[in-house]
């Protein structure tokens, strides 16, 4: 399990040796979880990462 901020969870990602990732919040609003997946998939894209589909 991967806990921070969405540049932490960005490098975490990146160290896996997976390209299948399953992402978890605890977010109970809709909006807020995919405010949630849009900061870590920025993330990976500001580390030049492949962005999160």
């Amino acid at each position: 399990m991967i806990i921070g901020e969405p540049s932490l969870v960005a490098k975490k990602i990146a160290e896996l040796p997976t390209e299948e990732v399953m992402i978890h919040t605890p977010a109970h609003d809709v909006n807020d979880r995919i405010h949630s997946y849009k900061l870590i998939a920025d993330a990976m894209n500001d580390l030049s990462l492949p962005r999160l589909n």
